[in-house]
């Protein structure tokens, strides 16, 4: 519930983008699906490119870009 009104606080200031970190950690499968579907919601009905940084690969393969973090480089993975 306080990752929902983190995000509703946010979604207040009529964000562009919005960087989320870890946004699924602690939270059982349930839980962090309904959070990713909120994601992927918010990125299609309101336009608001969603960065999202996560060791959840459930998570990553629902990006339309993937990147790593390599020896302190960022790459594409394509």
């Amino acid at each position: 519930m306080k990752k929902r009104v983190s995000l509703a606080r946010v979604l207040a200031t009529d964000p562009k983008v919005i960087l989320y970190d870890e946004p699924t950690s602690g939270l059982d499968p349930i839980m962090s699906q309904i959070i990713n579907e909120l994601i992927l919601d918010l990125k299609n009905k309101l336009g608001v490119t969603s960065m999202v940084i996560t060791h959840d690969m459930k998570v990553a393969l629902n990006a339309k870009r993937r990147y790593r973090l390599e020896e302190g480089v960022l790459r594409e993975i394509t």
